[in-house]
């Protein structure tokens, strides 16, 4: 017996030794990438990186929580491989001083081996995204208490490389105006173009450069102070959604010269203007709007919804 006592605490010291060991090699071969507070007000940011497939990425709420980003590649079929990464949430333990594991997401990442992710806080809590708008561990940060301002958040990466985008900044995010929209109006009685358009396809380029937020239902109104059109979100938000309310401003058209053709002011998922002056709309007949984004290569097309009412949403 006092034999096999001794062997297990043999192993227990080697395994010990071991893990301390790699823990410290692990730690070496860390470099910090960026380092920036929280500001006093609801914030977002991202980190966009192309990844060998060894390398780790870590960020690190001062006290809160660890994000380890781990890319990797995984066969599909044939000689296609599918790259990926794994996204493992670590929460902080006050009474040991460490963290723990505590959930792990694999999820597909682009065809150029860029991995992202994107924090965001806003009236409803924080929470983490992975590539596309995938909302990662909503079911544990969102019941957390808000991040308090001048927190430290930290990137650490194993990689030589410099990432695309770097978690340099925490912008606010911007407002694109809100209109009340009527509970009891028809909008199947407003005059055409005005209603309700949802919807319908898309054209987006292979290499990413575009990704759609969401399939929206969208409204356009009249503006009171311009012969401008308002487009107004109603619904159908995917790419951080809780950004978005019923009624905020998706857009505006902006008539031209040409009948059915309206330049366009576009808000993407993160409520920032795009397009730079490029972007246009044009309806295609009575039941279809087309909006092309030149310069993203890419187009959406909606279909017109005559007798949705408002009160639904």
């Amino acid at each position: 017996m006092p034999l096999r006592q001794n062997a297990h605490r043999m192993i227990a010291v080697v395994l010990s030794a071991f893990f301390s060991l790699a823990s410290g090699l692990w730690s070496r071969d860390l470099r910090i990438v960026s380092e920036l507070q929280t500001p006093d007000r609801d914030f977002f940011g991202a980190i966009s990186f192309v990844s060998s497939g060894n390398d780790k990425w870590i960020c690190e709420i001062d006290r809160i929580c660890r994000v380890e980003v781990t890319p990797f590649n995984t066969r599909a079929g044939g000689d296609y491989w599918n790259p990926s990464a794994t996204y493992t949430l670590f929460m902080f333990r006050p009474d040991t001083g460490s963290y723990d594991c505590v959930s792990t997401h694999d999820i597909e990442t682009t065809g150029d081996y860029r991995t992202a992710f994107k924090i965001e806080q806003d009236v409803n809590g924080w929470r983490i995204n992975g590539p596309g708008g995938k909302t990662l561990f909503a079911e544990i940060l969102m019941g957390l208490p808000r991040i308090s301002p001048a927190t430290p958040i930290r990137l650490y990466s194993t990689s030589e490389k410099t990432p695309i985008e770097v978690l340099n900044t925490l912008e606010t995010f911007p407002q694109t105006g809100h209109i009340q929209i009527d509970a009891a109006a028809d909008y199947q009685n407003l005059e055409w173009p005005c209603g309700t358009w949802r919807y319908l396809d898309r054209v987006t380029p292979k290499n990413h450069r575009s990704v759609l937020g969401g399939r929206y239902t969208l409204a356009v109104v009249g503006d009171d102070d311009s012969d401008d059109l308002l487009i107004v979100y109603v619904d159908g938000a995917e790419n951080a959604d809780t950004i978005w309310k019923t009624g905020d401003v998706k857009g505006r058209l902006k008539p031209t010269v040409f009948e059915g053709h309206y330049d366009l002011i576009w808000y993407d998922s993160s409520k920032n203007e795009v397009g730079m002056g490029e972007c246009s709309a044009t309806f295609e007949g009575y039941d279809i709007l087309r909006l092309d984004f030149p310069l993203l290569e890419s187009q959406i097309r909606l279909r017109r919804e005559p007798g949705i009412n408002f009160q639904n949403y």
